[in-house]
């Protein structure tokens, strides 16, 4: 019988990559890639957020007799502030579960994870970035300061800085042998 089929397939691999390291077989990429979309990961995108968000909320139905009209600002501000290790996955799972615990009318930060609370982004004021500092000063003061707002857990300061562990212990690492951190708390050091 004669057949007429496309074929749509997705990766978050670097298929080049995975074909020289012999993971993929390259015929078959060859065979694939026809037209390729890049489409970057959520963090890279948060002005999708509001419009993904929305999207959701159409989609989802709240639980029986809860009438729902929105999402605060502020929690607007904690979904774009957020990292999306899940991407758009993990946000549609936040907001479903956001529509099961929301009292109504409208999505408050009360209503997300925890983990999406404490992720917010801490700010270093402006009197501690001055002019002439260079970007690897700043980077150490942004470090020490969520160090700080997470009592030193390194696992939650690496999510908030949108890093994983091994970058976050690699960059300890650099400024304890630039001696930069030598007047920071034993905790913050790896």
């Amino acid at each position: 019988m004669p057949v007429d089929v496309r074929v749509l397939a997705s990766t978050n691999r670097d298929l080049a990559v995975e074909i020289r390291a012999g993971r993929f077989r390259e015929d078959l990429y060859y065979r694939l890639n026809v037209f390729s979309i890049q489409l970057p990961a959520l963090r890279e995108r948060s002005e999708d957020i509001p419009i993904l968000v929305e999207h959701f909320l159409q989609r989802l139905t709240p639980p029986e007799g809860k009438k729902l009209n929105g999402v605060e600002a502020d929690c607007l501000e904690t979904l774009k502030a957020y990292s999306w290790p899940g991407n758009v996955r993990q946000l549609r799972n936040v907001i479903e579960r956001a529509l099961i615990v929301c009292p109504g009318p409208m999505i408050t930060g009360a209503d997300l994870p925890q983990e999406l609370s404490v992720s917010a982004p801490t700010r270093v004021s402006t009197e501690e970035v001055r002019m002439g500092m260079s970007l690897s000063e700043v980077k150490r003061q942004l470090v020490l300061q969520t160090l700080k707002t997470t009592g030193g857990n390194k696992a939650k300061a690496a999510q908030i800085l949108g890093v994983s562990l091994k970058t976050l212990y690699n960059h300890l690492k650099y400024h304890q042998r630039e001696s930069r951190f030598a007047g920071a708390p034993d905790e913050y050091h790896s």
